[in-house]
C-alpha cells in the first residue's frame, strides 16, 4: 500500500543519487534539443509512462465503495517544428487503465482508454499580428457536469483562434480570442448521458497597458455561451419531462498583472458577470480572482489564490464556484522536485430544472410504478482536495515520480425517492476518494 510504494520511491531516489552526480543539473526537460528521432529538420520525441494506481472509491460513488489497484501504460509523441516567424507543436499521450478488480469485479468496468491529441500553429511571431490557433481532444473519465459527482466517461474538443496587435511603443497590446468546444458523453453511461452533451462558445477582447517594464494594467469583456445539443432528451425520463437549458453570460474585468517585487508576482482582476442573449435563467454578480506568487529561495516558491466564477451546468439553472488554493514548490539540486498543494471550492447551485420551485419531481419508473422524489431543496457543495507530488529525475530523459491526490465532497442536499408508496434511504452526491500512484515517465 502507501507504505511500500512510498518506501519503494525512497530507496529509488537512493539508489539513482550515485548516478545523478555524473548527470549534468538541467531543467526537467533539458537537452531535448539533442534527444529525439531526427527525421529531416525536425526532432520526434517519443515517450512512454507506467503508472501503478491504488484508488479508493474509484467511481466516486456516495456509499457502498470500495478500492482497486489499476495498472496503467500511457505512449506519447510530440514535437516542435518552425523558424522566427512561425511554430508548429504538437502533442499526444494515449494512456490503457487496466483496473484489477482486487475487491470487486464491478470496478473492472471502469477500465478504459483516455488520453490528449493537440496541437498549437503560431504565426507571424515576429509581427505586429501574430496569430494562434489551437486544437485539443481530451477523452477522460472525470466528472465532466459539476452535478454527477460520479465517474463518467466523456470526450472534449476544443478548438481556439487569436491574435493581437501591438502599435507603435509596445506599451499597448490589443489581443483577442474565440474558442469552441464540443464535450460528448458516451451513450452507455448510466441514466441520460446524452443530456449532457453541450457546446461552449467563449470570445473575449483584452487590452493591456505596460505602465511599469514587468507591470501591466487590462480590461478585459468576455462571453461564454453554453448550447445544449440534445434539448429534446429530458434530463432524467423517469422523474420530468424537464431539459437542460442553454445559458449565456456577458463578462467584464479589470485587473493588473505583472511583478511587485523581484520576489513577488501578482495576477488580480474583479469583475462583473450576468445573463445575456435570451437567456432564461436572471443571474447576475461579482467575478474575479486574485493569485500571489512568492519566490522565497531559488528553490522554493510559495503561491495561493482566491476566484469566484459563474457557469451553465447540467441539472440546474447554472453556478457559482468560490475557491481558494494554497501551494508550494520545492527544486532540490535541480534533480528533484516536490510540490504540495491544498484546495477548497464551494459550488452553489441555481434552481433545480427537475424539481422545480416545490422541490419534488414524479414520473413512473422503466416497469411502470409510480415514483416521486423529493429534494432536501438549495444545493451548495463544498469539495476540500490536498495533493503532492515528489518527482526524482533520474537521467535526462527518465524520471520516477510518487503523487498522492485526496478529495472529498461533502453537502446538505439529497434526495429521497418514494416508489408506490414505499420510502426509500435517503441518496446523497457525496463521496471521499484518494489515489496514490507511482510513475515511471521516460521522453526520449
Amino acid at each position: 500500500g502507501l507504505i511500500a510504494t512510498a518506501a519503494f520511491f525512497v530507496s529509488l531516489c537512493i539508489v539513482t543519487s550515485a548516478l545523478a552526480q555524473d548527470v549534468v543539473v538541467m531543467a526537467p526537460d533539458g537537452g531535448a534539443e539533442n534527444r529525439g528521432v531526427l527525421i529531416g529538420s525536425t526532432r520526434i520525441h517519443p515517450s512512454v509512462k507506467l503508472v501503478t494506481k491504488y484508488i479508493t472509491n474509484p467511481g466516486r460513488q456516495s456509499s457502498d465503495s470500495v478500492s482497486d489497484l489499476v495498472v496503467g501504460v500511457a505512449p506519447g509523441v510530440d514535437f516542435s517544428i518552425g523558424n522566427s516567424s512561425y511554430t508548429w507543436n504538437f502533442f499526444s499521450s494515449v494512456a490503457l487503465n487496466n483496473y484489477l478488480g482486487i475487491q470487486s469485479d464491478d470496478t473492472k468496468e471502469l477500465t478504459g482508454i483516455t488520453g490528449i491529441l493537440g496541437t498549437q500553429l503560431s504565426l507571424n511571431q515576429d509581427g505586429r499580428f501574430p496569430v494562434k490557433i489551437y486544437d485539443s481532444l481530451v477523452r477522460t473519465d472525470d466528472p465532466g457536469a459539476q452535478t454527477r459527482t460520479t465517474t463518467i466517461s466523456h470526450t472534449l474538443n476544443t478548438f481556439g483562434v487569436g491574435t493581437e496587435f501591438t502599435p507603435v511603443g509596445g506599451a499597448l497590446i490589443l489581443s483577442g480570442n474565440y474558442e469552441l468546444s464540443l464535450d460528448i458523453y458516451d451513450s452507455d453511461n448510466p441514466g441520460t448521458p446524452e443530456a449532457l452533451d453541450v457546446m461552449r462558445h467563449r470570445p473575449y477582447l483584452r487590452a493591456t497597458w505596460k505602465f511599469l517594464p514587468k507591470t501591466a494594467f487590462f480590461a478585459q469583456v468576455e462571453s461564454m455561451i453554453t448550447n445544449y445539443l440534445n434539448k429534446d432528451v429530458a434530463i432524467s425520463g423517469q422523474l420530468s419531462d424537464a431539459t437542460n437549458r442553454d445559458f449565456s453570460l456577458l463578462q467584464g474585468y479589470l485587473g493588473l498583472t505583472g511583478a511587485i517585487t523581484t520576489k513577488v508576482n501578482t495576477q488580480a482582476r474583479l469583475g462583473w458577470s450576468q445573463s445575456a442573449f435570451g437567456t432564461a435563467a436572471e443571474f447576475a454578480s461579482v467575478v474575479g480572482d486574485i493569485s500571489l506568487g512568492y519566490l522565497y529561495s531559488p528553490t522554493i516558491t510559495y503561491n495561493a489564490s482566491i476566484s469566484r466564477s459563474a457557469a451553465a451546468t447540467a441539472g440546474f439553472s447554472y453556478r457559482i464556484s468560490s475557491s481558494a488554493v494554497l501551494g508550494t514548490t520545492f527544486k532540490m539540486l535541480g534533480v528533484a522536485d516536490f510540490s504540495a498543494d491544498a484546495s477548497y471550492t464551494m459550488i452553489e447551485f441555481g434552481q433545480n430544472l427537475i424539481a422545480g420551485d416545490d422541490n419534488v419531481a414524479s414520473g413512473q419508473t422503466e416497469d411502470g410504478r409510480t415514483i416521486s422524489v423529493e429534494f432536501s431543496g438549495d444545493r451548495v457543495d463544498h469539495r476540500a482536495g490536498l495533493s503532492f507530488t515528489a518527482t526524482r529525475r533520474i537521467t535526462a530523459w527518465l524520471s520516477a515520480s510518487l503523487s498522492n491526490r485526496f478529495e472529498s465532497l461533502f453537502s446538505a442536499f439529497s434526495s429521497q425517492a418514494t416508489v408506490d408508496g414505499e420510502q426509500g434511504d435517503k441518496a446523497s452526491q457525496e463521496y471521499t476518494r484518494n489515489d496514490i500512484f507511482l510513475t515511471l515517465n521516460a521522453r526520449y
